[in-house]
């Protein structure tokens, strides 16, 4: 009796490894630039990364910078989604709205080109978080738009790939900058695992709602303040 219980307590551990050793195997491949070479999109998303004194922080702009250069390149221009309200929930002031930072600099470089701004740049500036910019986002796409590209920062990469993928039911093309580190990988582990009780909820106000209750719970008004818990959870959510 005792060796059975042990025995499938040391299967379940093994079949844990297994499954969390595939699972990070596949996620933590870092889709580069150059992976995408040649290739043309439909859509492309960008994910905000926090703001500070009217200013995009991490590396937004140079995603910005990115997709204007796929833009330019593409015979089929995509339209573009600036996707962000802000990490975690917190009241934003004027001019912190990431999306909106992301329009006012895109705009100019449309103009530049030649194109309307709003036919091809679509704000979403009400998301919070990843689960959010997935759903908000996949609410002003079209049907037709079937080759869909995410630009993200490196430090959420698997996760961001894993809540688009599952939000968007089909696989979307999520892009990094550079390569994800080491530590970045540990970090985003536990993230990334937690969320996937969400994920497994069918409807996407449902996820939200889960999710929102889930987060005010576990981190209360940490986000509106400065601190370990505000660095680690709320920038870049």
């Amino acid at each position: 009796m005792i060796f059975n219980k042990i025995r499938k307590i040391i299967f379940g551990v093994v079949a844990a490894i297994i499954f969390l050793a595939v699972f990070i195997g596949y996620y933590t491949h870092t889709t580069l630039p150059a992976d995408i070479e040649g290739e043309s999109y439909d859509l492309i998303i960008i994910t905000g990364e926090g703001t500070s004194n009217k200013t995009l922080l991490g590396n937004v702009p140079e995603r910005l910078d990115y997709a204007v250069k796929l833009f330019e390149g593409q015979q089929h221009k995509p339209r573009i989604i600036l996707s962000g309200y802000g990490g975690g929930y917190v009241v934003r002031g004027e001019g912190e709205v990431e999306a909106d930072l992301m329009y006012q600099r895109l705009v100019p470089e449309m103009e530049r080109l030649g194109f309307n701004s709003e036919e091809f740049l679509l704000r979403e500036n009400k998301s919070h978080h990843t689960l959010e910019n997935a759903v908000f986002s996949k609410r002003l796409f079209k049907e037709d738009e079937t080759n869909i590209l995410v630009l993200v920062t490196p430090k959420a990469y698997y996760r961001v790939k894993l809540i688009f993928n599952s939000v968007f039911e089909q696989e979307v093309k999520v892009v990094s900058l550079r390569e994800q580190s080491r530590r970045e990988k540990l970090n985003e582990v536990l993230r990334t695992i937690g969320i996937l009780p969400v994920l497994i909820i069918p409807n996407d106000d449902t996820k939200l709602d889960v999710y929102e209750k889930l987060y005010l719970f576990f981190i209360g008004e940490s986000c509106m303040k400065d601190g370990l818990i505000n660095t680690i959870l709320c920038v870049g959510t």
